[in-house]
């Protein structure tokens, strides 16, 4: 192991609840022993989704005209939000495609005006409430809540990470079945 990574783990190591900054992000101590993906790649999809950031807001245009989120796990990068046409919706996919190390780009945004704060703040809500029913609901025995990566956008539930199937179907039905989801999308990858 290379002797800086050493030196980040040495804090989670004594403590679950540490927290590492990286660019604008922040990785616990828990998600980053717990997660399927290696260091590495982890720190990777910080850089994409860092890359994705200033690329999509170095553009006026789209800056001023659209709303989007940008999450990469494991290089697959999900984009959600809203373009106001597909014209602009395309030239976001396509800048993320021509970002180094991306394998492959889910985008997802609508085609329409961007939404309200109360209907971010609405999403956050949703997102902690499927994310505490994946630790309580009986059909996800064993299944290690902090591997799931949820995501909500306008109602519309992501769900990413690397899971067994079963487990990211039984997540899927869990995620539909809270109040104020209209949608749930698995982008899983399965073991």
């Amino acid at each position: 192991m290379n002797k800086s990574v050493f030196l980040l783990l040495i804090p989670l190591l004594l403590d679950g609840c540490t927290t590492i900054g990286v660019g604008a992000a922040e990785l616990t101590g828990v998600s980053l022993l717990n997660d399927r993906r290696t260091t590495q790649a982890q720190l990777l999809d910080e850089k994409i989704e860092d890359d994705a950031d200033i690329t999509l807001n170095s553009n006026s245009i789209i800056r001023e005209n659209c709303h989007f989120n940008i999450i990469s796990y494991n290089r697959i990068v999900l984009i959600t939000g809203e373009a106001p046409n597909s014209e602009l919706r395309a030239q976001i996919t396509t800048l993320i495609q021509n970002l180094s190390d991306v394998r492959v780009v889910k985008n997802h945004m609508l085609i329409a005006l961007p939404t309200s704060f109360s209907s971010r703040t609405n999403d956050a809500v949703i997102t902690a409430r499927v994310k505490k029913a994946f630790t309580e609901d009986s059909r996800l025995p064993g299944l290690d809540a902090t591997r799931i990566k949820v995501v909500t956008e306008n109602g519309r539930v992501f769900l990413m990470g690397i899971v067994y199937q079963k487990d990211g179907e039984a997540a899927a039905d869990v995620a539909s079945r809270q109040i104020g989801v209209r949608e749930v999308i698995k982008v899983f990858e399965y073991l």
